[in-house]
């Protein structure tokens, strides 16, 4: 049982992509650290992969940092907006969290000690 905690709201004015995605990554760790350590998962994640899929979202479908589409696609009404440009901005949220995903299950391969040293202490 684990719990991943973020910086204390009071601390940040304001955020930048490359915070959004350390905290996706942050919030992924633990689904991942079960996957290599345990060959499975559990539904210990189910909050963590709320806070990265939320965090993915923003960033593409309000705040222009996706890959291709820039603006705030709540200012333009739903039925405004094509189901081309929807699937296309849901795919842009998907690539970031494969990225994480990917990135942080190589940091945590590479650090395997550190994450077994902490596994330990976490015990």
């Amino acid at each position: 049982m684990g719990i991943v905690h973020q910086q204390a709201r009071e601390e940040i004015f304001t955020s930048n992509k490359e915070r959004f995605l350390a905290n996706i990554k942050a919030s992924l760790s633990g689904y991942i650290a079960e996957k290599i350590k345990l060959n499975t998962t559990s539904d210990g994640c189910a909050s963590d992969f709320k806070h990265a899929m939320q965090l993915a979202h923003n960033m593409v479908w309000r705040l222009g940092m996706g890959p291709k589409h820039l603006g705030d696609f709540y200012a333009v009404p739903e039925q405004n907006l094509s189901e081309k440009i929807k699937e296309e901005l849901n795919e842009e949220t998907e690539q970031i969290l494969q990225a994480c995903l990917k990135e942080t299950e190589v940091l945590l391969r590479q650090e395997i000690v550190l994450l077994d040293r902490f596994a330990s202490v976490l015990k």
